[in-house]
C-alpha cells in the first residue's frame, strides 16, 4: 500500500506545480446542463478504485461487464459516495446471481457517515449466503427524492489476495514511465519486438520500444488523479484499467496540449511475484480548438489513433465535420470559423462528465452547414444523464442550435450498443435513420419519428452489410435453410430477392456494395458425432447493387468453408466429400483477389505525418490555406433545443437459445461470436478472455497455469457425461444443474488446457461413439485417459503435446470442453 500512497502524495505536489501559470487559449464545451448523479468507489483494500456511474434505467445484468470488486475476507464492503449536491433519502443493495436466476440478498443500509470531504462513507454488511470463488451480481440503489439511481458492479469473495498487489503493480508502472530512469525498473515486464509498430504514442503495448514507453521526447507529464478499475479478476487473473490526463508544452512556451490516457493490464498471480501477461496504452490528444492547432491547409489533431476519429464533408465542401477523442468539430472554410458541435466534456466536472462509455457518429452534413448525428452509450449528463441508448441530434448553423430529435433507451452496454452500431447506423438522403440494435433493423423517420422494423432475429452468418452502409442483406425466414435473401437499398428503401432453386444460400459479406453469397445442396451439411460442423458451398456469387452477376466462383467436387474477407482478397478453405454421409476431407487453400480496393468510408480527409518530440501526428486536411488565426473564431452551439424530441423504443429481440460469446482483450470488447473457437481467435494472442451474455467468464487465456494433473479424471468428468447422455449434444447449453457444455470441436488442444487447469478434463471423441478424457498436461505432454465399463480395464496414457494434437486432429479434433456455471 505504501507505494500506492507515495504515488498520490507525489501527484499532489506535482499538480500544484506543473504548468501553474499557462493559460489554455480557448475552453470550448456544451452548454448542456452539468452532471448530477453521484458517484461510488469501492474500497479496495484502502485504495478507491472502480467508479461506479450511476443509471436511472434498470440493467438487470448488463452494467456488471464495467468492473470487479473483490470482497475482503469479512465481506465488509467500504464504498465512498460522492454526492455532490444530492442528499440520501434511501440506501439499499441487493445481491443475485450473474444469470439474475437467484436472489441472494436484499439490504437496507441506515450506517453512513459523511467525511470532512463531504463524500459519504459506509460499508455493506453483505451477508454468508455467498460462495467464495463465485462472482455475483451486487446492484445498490441510492433514493435522491424522487429519483433511485441504480449502481452496478460485479463482486467476488475469495482467499487470494492478489488483487492490491495487482493495483499497486498498475499504478507503479503507469507513474514510472514518465521517469526515464524510474522505467529502467519496468524491463522485466517488456517484450519489445522489433517488428512492432515504434512510430507513434497513440496505441503503445508491451511490446513497444522502451522510448515509447516512456514517451519519447514528447515532454508528456501527469496532470490528474488517476482513476483505477478492476475490470476483470478471479484471484488468478487481473485486468486493471489505469485512466489519466496528461499534459506537453503545445508549438510554443505559451501553449499546451491535453490528452486522455487509458492503460491496460492483463496480469497473472506467482507464487512469487505479479507477472504482467499484456500490456496496453491509449493516448488521445483532447482538441480544445486553440489557435496553435489551425495552421497551413490542415488542423492538427495531435496524438491519436486512426480508428478514434471520422469525418464528413458538405457536398460543396465549404464545411469539414470531424470527431475526435470522443467530440464533434464542424469548421466553416469560407468565414474560418470552428464549432464544438458536441462535448460531455465539462471545466468542473471532470470526473463524471469525462467517463467515456459513449462515441459519436457522424450521419449526415449539408451545404449550409446543418450536421445530423448521433450520441450512443452512457449519457454523462443533460435530458437523459443516467440512461444508456442513442440520442439522434441536429445542429443548425444558421440558429446556433442542437435540435434533439429522438432519444432510443437501450438497457445493454455500451460496448454491445457500440458492436451494432458500427454495423449499421445511418440517414438515408430521404430522412430515414436506420440502426442495427438487439439482432435487429429498424427504420426511423426523422420527421414524423415513426418506426417501422425491417427484420429481427439476425445473427453473423444470417446478416451482411455493405462498407458505406447502403446495402444490406440477410437471410429470409426463420430457418437457416431458407432459399432466398433479401437484399435492401437504405437509400430507395426498395429490396429485391436473391433465389436459386432447389439450392440453399449463405449470406458472407459484401465488397464495396457487391454481395457475396454462397450456394449449397440441401443435404450439404458437414456433421461430426451428430454436431454441425459447417454447412460447405458448391458455388459462390458476387452481384452488384443492380443484381447483375459480376462474378460465380465454383471447382467440380470442391466445396468451399471458413469464407472470410480481408481488404481487398477473398480467402477460403477447398474440400471434397468423403466417402462416409457428411463428412469432408481438407483439399487446399485459395484466394480470390478483387482488382478494386475498398474504399475510406470515415476518415477520408484525414493524414498524418512525423513530428520530433510526438512521433506520428494527426491532421484534417483543409480544402483552403489558413494563412492567419487573427480572425479564427472558436465557438460552441448557444442553445439546445427539447421541443420535437420524443422517445422510441426498439422492438428488436434475439433468438435466447442461441449462446453468444463475448471475446475481450486489453480491457475492451473484440467482438461477439456463435462458437467459442471463433471468440478465441478475437482474443487469444492478446492474452483475452471470453464471456457469455451474463459476464460469466467462460475462458481466461492469463489464468492457465504451466502444468495440472486432475487425480479422478472419471468421476470429475461426470457432469458432463452424464449431461450428454442425458441431452443429445449437439450446440452449446447450461445444464440444469449449473454446467457449461461448450462445443470445442476444432479449437487447438493447447488452448484448451485451460479447461484442464481449473479442473475440467477435456471429453475428445474418438470413432463408433467412444472417446477418451485429457486430464493432465505439462510444458511437453498430456495424459489421456481412456474409460471403460469394466473400471479394470481403463487405461492411462501420456503422449508428446504436439503428438496429441496430429492424433486428435485425425478424429476431427473434436472435442468437448465444461465448466461449473457460476451461481446457476
Amino acid at each position: 500500500m505504501g507505494a500506492v500512497i507515495s504515488f498520490i502524495a507525489a501527484m499532489a505536489i506535482y499538480f500544484t506545480s506543473s504548468f501553474k501559470n499557462t493559460e489554455r487559449e480557448y475552453t470550448i464545451y456544451s452548454s448542456m446542463e452539468e452532471p448530477t448523479l453521484p458517484v461510488i468507489y469501492a474500497d479496495i483494500e484502502g485504495f478507491y478504485a472502480n467508479i461506479m456511474h450511476g443509471y436511472l434505467q434498470d440493467m438487470g445484468n448488463k452494467a456488471v461487464s464495467d468492473c470487479v470488486t473483490p470482497l475482503p475476507e469479512n465481506r465488509k464492503l467500504g464504498l465512498k459516495i460522492k454526492i455532490y449536491d444530492n442528499s440520501i433519502s434511501e440506501f439499499s443493495y441487493e445481491i443475485r446471481s450473474l444469470d439474475l436466476e437467484h436472489y441472494i440478498e436484499k439490504t437496507v443500509v441506515t450506517n453512513f457517515t459523511a467525511g470532512p470531504d463531504g463524500d459519504i462513507y459506509t460499508e455493506l454488511p453483505i451477508q454468508n449466503m455467498i460462495n467464495k470463488d463465485t462472482p455475483y451480481l451486487l446492484k445498490i440503489s441510492l433514493g435522491l427524492g424522487e429519483r433511485v439511481v441504480n449502481y452496478y458492479t460485479k463482486i467476488i469473495w475469495t482467499d487470494n489476495d492478489s488483487i492490491y498487489r495487482m493495483l499497486e503493480t498498475a499504478v507503479d508502472f503507469t507513474t514510472k514511465t514518465f521517469n526515464y530512469e524510474a522505467a529502467r525498473d519496468l524491463t522485466v515486464y517488456l517484450e519489445t519486438d522489433p517488428n512492432a509498430d515504434n512510430t507513434t504514442l497513440g496505441t503503445v503495448g508491451i511490446n513497444s520500444a522502451f522510448s515509447q514507453i516512456t514517451w519519447g521526447n514528447s515532454g508528456m507529464k501527469l496532470s490528474s488523479d488517476p482513476e483505477v478499475s478492476v475490470r476483470e479478476y478471479d484471484g488468478m487473473m487481473g485486468a486493471i484499467e489505469v485512466r489519466y490526463e496528461t499534459e506537453t508544452p503545445g508549438d510554443d512556451a505559451e501553449t499546451i496540449d491535453r490528452y486522455s490516457n487509458v492503460d491496460e493490464f492483463t496480469m497473472r498471480t506467482g507464487s512469487d511475484r505479479i507477472y504482467l501477461m499484456n500490456y496496453e496504452r491509449k493516448t488521445n490528444q483532447i482538441f480544445e480548438g486553440s489557435k496553435h492547432l489551425f495552421a497551413g491547409n490542415r488542423i492538427r489533431l495531435g496524438i491519436t489513433s486512426k480508428e478514434a476519429l471520422q469525418t464528413k464533408k458538405s457536398d460543396n465542401s465549404r464545411f469539414i465535420v470531424f470527431k475526435t477523442n470522443k467530440e464533434l468539430w464542424s469548421y466553416d472554410q469560407r468565414a474560418r470559423k470552428a464549432v464544438n458541435v458536441f462535448s460531455f466534456r465539462s471545466e468542473t466536472d471532470k470526473i463524471r462528465a469525462n467517463f467515456d462509455n459513449y462515441d459519436i457518429k457522424i450521419l449526415s452534413v449539408e451545404d449550409a452547414g446543418n450536421v445530423d448525428f448521433v450520441v450512443y452509450g452512457y449519457m454523462n449528463r443533460g435530458r437523459h444523464e443516467g440512461y444508456n441508448g442513442i440520442v439522434y441530434y441536429s445542429y443548425d448553423s444558421q440558429s446556433d442550435t442542437i435540435e434533439e430529435i429522438f432519444f432510443i433507451p437501450i438497457s445493454d452496454t455500451y460496448e454491445n450498443i457500440k458492436q451494432e452500431v458500427d454495423e449499421l447506423c445511418i440517414k438515408s438522403s430521404t430522412g430515414m435513420f436506420y440502426v442495427k440494435q438487439a439482432g435487429a433493423v429498424a427504420a426511423i423517420d426523422t420527421t414524423s419519428q415513426e418506426m417501422m422494423a425491417v427484420v429481427s432475429g439476425l445473427s453473423d452468418d444470417r446478416f451482411a452489410v455493405s462498407n458505406d452502409q447502403t446495402k444490406i442483406a440477410w437471410i429470409e425466414g426463420g430457418s437457416y435453410d431458407e432459399n432466398s435473401i433479401k437484399v435492401m437499398d437504405i437509400e430507395t428503401g426498395g429490396t429485391n430477392t436473391v433465389t436459386e432453386p432447389g439450392e440453399v444460400l449463405s449470406v458472407i459479406d459484401f465488397y464495396n456494395r457487391d454481395l457475396i453469397y454462397g450456394i449449397r445442396g440441401t443435404s450439404d451439411n458437414w456433421i461430426i458425432n451428430g454436431k454441425i460442423k459447417g454447412k460447405p458451398i458448391h458455388s459462390l456469387k458476387i452481384i452488384d447493387p443492380d443484381m447483375n452477376l459480376v462474378m460465380q466462383y465454383e471447382k467440380t467436387g470442391l466445396y468451399f468453408e471458413d469464407i472470410k474477407l480481408e481488404g481487398d482478397r477473398i480467402h477460403l478453405v477447398q474440400y471434397r466429400k468423403g466417402e462416409a454421409p457428411y463428412t469432408y476431407i481438407f483439399a487446399s487453400r485459395d484466394t480470390i483477389v478483387s482488382s478494386v480496393e475498398e474504399g475510406e468510408q470515415y476518415t477520408n480527409f484525414i493524414s498524418s505525418s512525423d513530428s520530433e518530440t510526438k512521433m506520428r501526428v494527426y491532421y484534417v486536411d483543409l480544402d483552403e490555406t489558413i494563412k492567419t488565426t487573427k480572425n479564427l473564431k472558436v465557438e460552441a452551439p448557444g442553445n439546445i433545443s427539447y421541443e420535437r424530441s420524443g422517445s422510441i423504443e426498439l422492438a428488436g429481440h434475439r433468438d435466447s437459445n442461441e449462446m453468444r460469446f463475448f471475446a475481450y482483450a486489453n480491457g475492451k470488447l473484440r467482438g461477439i461470436r456463435y462458437s467459442l473457437e471463433d471468440a478465441l481467435d478475437l482474443c487469444y494472442d492478446d492474452m483475452g478472455w471470453v464471456t457469455d451474455e451474463n459476464s460469466v467468464v467462460l475462458y481466461s487465456r492469463a489464468d492457465k497455469s504451466s502444468a495440472y494433473t486432475i487425480r479422478d479424471p472419471y468421476s470429475a468428468a461426470q457432469p458432463m457425461v452424464l449431461a450428454i447422455e442425458k441431452q443429445d449434444f449437439t450446440d452449446d447449453m447450461i445444464t440444469d444443474d449449473g454446467y457449461a457444455i461448450l462445443d470445442a470441436q476444432g479449437i487447438e488442444l493447447n488452448r484448451l488446457l485451460y479447461y484442464v487447469s481449473k479442473g475440467y478434463p477435456i471429453q475428445a471423441n474418438l470413432d463408433n461413439g467412444n472417446y477418451c478424457l485429457i486430464y493432465a498436461y505439462d510444458r511437453t505432454s498430456v495424459s489421456i485417459y481412456y474409460p471403460s465399463e469394466n473400471e479394470g480395464l481403463s487405461q492411462r496414457v501420456i503422449m508428446d503435446a504436439e503428438e496429441a494434437a496430429r492424433y486428435f486432429a485425425g478424429y476431427q479434433s473434436d472435442y468437448i470442453c465444461f465448466m461449473k456455471y457460476p451461481g446457476h
